[in-house]
Formats: C-alpha cells, structure tokens, sequence
C-alpha cells in the first residue's frame, strides 16, 4: 500500500527547505522552522484543524507541527529515530526525537561525530602528569595577586594535560596560542618523544598558526622550542588526499601516526571533515580544537566548534588535579566554577594575552 497522497504533497517543499538549510550550513531544520516554509506554499496545512487522521488537532502552530510529523512518518521516505539505527536507503529523511529532520547523510554523520566526541571528553589520558610539568607551568604563568582570581590560562593548560579533547575559544588577542604554547611545552616536558601535528581547515589558516606558534616560543627554554612542530598541514593533507573525491589515506583502518593533535579555526570545519578527521585520529591521541565559536562559520553544512563550545561543569576530582597543577587552592576553583565561571577554564580563558 502506497504513501497517502497528502503524506507524498509536503515533500516536494520539504527537501527544497531541507536543501536551502544545507547551503546556509544547518544539518538539520526543526519542523516550527520548516512548517512556515511548507504551508506557506500551499501543501494543504488546513487539516490541523479538522482531525483529518493526522494525529493533531486544533488551529495554530502546534497543530500544523504535528500534522506535517504525522504526514513525513507516513510518507515511507522518513525514518523516526528508532528506525534510522537500520541505514535503510529507502529513507533518506530522518525525524529526531526532537522533531528535527536530517537529510540521512547528515543525520549519519552527526551520530558518529557526536559518539567520538563524547568518548574522547570522558577519557582521561590515564597517565601521570611527567616530572617536571608543575614547575615548568608555575615558570610559564607566575603565581599573581589572589585579589585577581584564578590564571585561566594556566588553569585551561592545566585541565588539557588531564584530558583526551580540550576547546579552546576565544576571538583574537585572548591568547589562544599563548595557551597552546604552553600545552605543548608542558606535554613535551613530560614526554619528548610525543609525536605532536599542527592542521588548520586552509593553507593560509596553517600559515598564520605556525607563525603565532613560533612567535610564542620564544617564552619557552630552548631545549622545548627546538622540540616544537617544524610545519602545519590543512586538515586535507594531514588526512592524505587520494584521486578519489571525499576520499582519504588516513582512516581508523589507518590512523594518523600522532600522539597530539591542534586544528586552528576549527570553527571553519564542516561536519564530514571534522567526522574523518576523528575517524583517523587514534583513540589515545590528545586533541585540541582552537577557533572562535561566534566567527567563520563552517563553509559546508555543520559549523561543528559551535556547538564543541558549551560550558561544562568540572568534577571535585578534576578540581583537585587542577589545584595541585597550579598551586591555586581548589576553593578558589570551585567558587569560581560554581560562579559560572567553568566556561573560562573549559574555553582557555579571555585573559587578554596574545
């Protein structure tokens, strides 16, 4: 038995609202959004008011959202969310618990994405903080009037050394690579044989990174500088472009041959790039994404840093490790956090350093 005919009418507006999201870099459109542009050209939204079989009634805005669900779920090319695990290609729509449709493509790559971002966040590195590492930070950031508050800077380097995925975020001038700077000593530190790799979405993008980075350097001893990365890639030639479109050397069958990772603008990368890029990075390397969350949003549909930047609370333990790091009294940290502060620390801080 065939799709209702009313289910097969919305359709054509749907893929064309589904297309436009796509150029303008949204992955998805909640259907408030989509029922506007739906009705709007005619596909018959008067049956919110009679019933009509729809499974919503009444006038208004919410009744037109659940006659346009009802309609997609039954038209035999949207897949509900349960459905979508099957990959069926005879679904190439799929409606989230929360009544966002995705093109399947999208929808696919935003479940992978979010499950490698989630492992990593909640991996600690599992390892000792090196001999060596507090005095260097404590030489890095000197200690400073208690009146001022927490050093976030030093406190978002401190908190990267305990975790797999560290996002920093911050426009110009709030010292993003003064940070990372300081990240990278501190890890060489601990261990100099770390295999660390520097990649921005574009070439001029790498340029400017390597060139800050090595401006930045010069607060560094010697013997770390010289250990700092000598190039930067674009995220395509870190991950080996091959002949084939969309196609690259380095997969999770073949990762990247890195024990840290830093992508510049990661603001700038879209949500198939960012997905083969975690697909290749090996599940014990470190990676630090760095960009600001409010500018260049993704050329492609995904701007992932975005949504990488939301504050997150910090655990009594987490606290405890950052105490010791940076000789600040956890009571300090935890007033500021509970503050509403956590995204200073989550973020790397706007101290103003360059």
């Amino acid at each position: 038995m065939g799709a209702p005919a009313e289910s097969l009418a919305v359709l054509p507006a749907v893929a064309r609202a589904l297309s436009l999201a796509a150029s303008a870099g949204h992955v998805c459109l909640p259907l408030t959004e989509l029922q506007g542009s739906v009705w709007a050209q005619g596909e018959g939204a008067a049956d919110s008011g009679q019933g009509g079989g729809d499974g919503a009634g009444g006038d208004g805005a919410g009744g037109d959202v659940g006659v346009l669900r009802a309609r997609l779920l039954r038209s035999g090319l949207v897949a509900g969310e349960g459905q979508a695990a099957g990959r069926s290609s005879a679904h190439p729509m799929v409606l989230d618990a929360g009544d966002r449709l995705y093109l399947r493509r999208y929808f696919d790559l935003e479940c992978r994405l979010a499950a490698a971002l989630a492992a990593r966040a909640q991996a600690s590195t599992g390892q000792p903080v090196g001999d060596g590492v507090a005095p260097l930070l404590g030489s890095l950031f000197p200690p400073r009037d208690a009146a001022a508050g927490p050093d976030w800077q030093k406190l978002a380097v401190a908190l990267a050394l305990n975790r797999r995925l560290t996002v920093i975020s911050g426009g110009p001038g709030t010292g993003k690579t003064t940070t990372v700077a300081a990240l990278l000593a501190c890890l060489l530190q601990g261990d100099p044989a770390l295999r660390v790799a520097l990649a921005a979405p574009t070439g001029k993008a790498a340029a400017r990174m390597l060139e800050a980075l090595r401006g930045r350097a010069a607060m560094l001893p010697a013997a770390l500088r010289a250990r700092l990365p000598a190039e930067a890639h674009t995220v395509h030639r870190l991950l080996g472009v091959t002949s084939e479109p969309g196609r690259f050397r380095h997969t999770a069958d073949n990762p990247l041959a890195v024990d840290v990772l830093v992508v510049d603008e990661a603001s700038m990368l879209d949500l198939a790039l960012a997905t083969r890029l975690l697909d290749a990075l090996p599940a014990d390397a470190r990676l630090v994404l760095l960009g600001d969350k409010d500018q260049l949003a993704a050329v492609e549909a995904g701007a992932v840093f975005a949504e990488l930047s939301a504050a997150r609370a910090l655990t009594a333990d987490t606290i405890g490790r950052l105490a010791a790091l940076c000789d600040t009294p956890a009571a300090a940290i935890a007033r500021a956090v509970a503050a509403g502060d956590a995204a200073a620390v989550a973020d790397g801080g706007d101290s103003g350093a360059g």
